[in-house]
């Protein structure tokens, strides 16, 4: 579920809310599989590759995941709220063909794919 928030009482409490949401999000399953097949190519056990795997279909997108093929563009956030959309929201928008979001929506789909793998 996405949160809006119109002024947080601080960086720390909307680093939380990120962390919480990312963390629910490692389960989720269509997280996981995201995650499983970005790093399909991966020897097991290899953290870089499985890091450098994700971090670039973020940024330049991988074609096997449903919507990610040209990767997470940057768009900015509406001038009067901070919006912060869960990993699993995230890969459901690219799925529908609206695949961006700000720098606090790209932080959150490495990190909630990362986790999904053990990071």
């Amino acid at each position: 579920m996405p949160f809006a928030l119109k002024s947080p009482d601080s960086q720390l409490a909307a680093l939380r809310l990120l962390r919480g949401m990312v963390e629910k999000n490692t389960i989720a399953p269509r997280v996981v599989i995201a995650a499983r097949t970005i790093t399909n190519d991966c020897p097991s056990r290899n953290d870089e590759c499985e890091l450098e795997a994700i971090f670039n279909a973020v940024k330049n997108g991988d074609k096997r995941v449903k919507g990610l093929a040209k990767g997470f563009r940057y768009v900015a956030d509406p001038n009067y709220a901070d919006w912060f959309g869960t990993p699993e929201r995230l890969l459901e928008m690219c799925a529908a063909g609206a695949c961006g979001g700000d720098c606090d929506e790209h932080a959150a789909l490495i990190a909630g794919l990362a986790g999904a793998i053990g990071f």
